[in-house]
């Protein structure tokens, strides 16, 4: 049966899966109640899935890669297509990541200054509804003049 330890992952050779993993594992054993000892190609596989995600890959990009592997092929130009599209994705999400901090910075300010007894009784918080359409509106100006440049 599978060694993970032997596999370099910190595992027990009884790994409970969920069924949504779709891990190809033919045969089986019940070892413990609702366990199951999985072949050795199994441990290289949550190998494989560990250091993908890791790389940044994401469950569905790792299922495509191993869907392409399981019918026989190399999935390398898959992989080297995936790879190339992550920087961009990294980039966008950190300039989202650097706009929502820009967001809570502002909206940590906005607070200090808001009187509760002034809120409208019909108002969830004027805090984060004023400022995010205060955001939203500095977001959109300079998303147009990033255009006209």
């Amino acid at each position: 049966m599978a060694s993970f330890r032997a596999a370099g992952c910190a595992y027990s050779t009884t790994v409970n899966l969920p069924s949504r993993w779709k891990v190809k594992a033919p045969t089986w054993s019940y070892a413990h109640r609702h366990a199951r000892d999985y072949p050795p190609q199994v441990a290289e596989r949550l190998v494989f899935i560990r250091d993908a995600q890791a790389a940044g890959l994401t469950l569905a990009e790792i299922r495509g890669v191993l869907a392409i592997r399981d019918a026989g092929q190399p999935p390398c130009h898959h992989v080297i297509a995936l790879i190339n599209a992550h920087p961009e994705q990294v980039d966008q999400r950190i300039t989202e990541l650097l706009a929502t901090h820009t967001a809570l910075h502002n909206l940590r300010q906005r607070a200090q200054s808001v009187n509760p007894a002034d809120c409208a009784p019909g108002e969830i918080c004027s805090i984060v509804t004023l400022g995010m359409l205060l955001l939203a509106n500095r977001l959109v100006r300079r998303y147009a003049e990033e255009v006209r440049h």
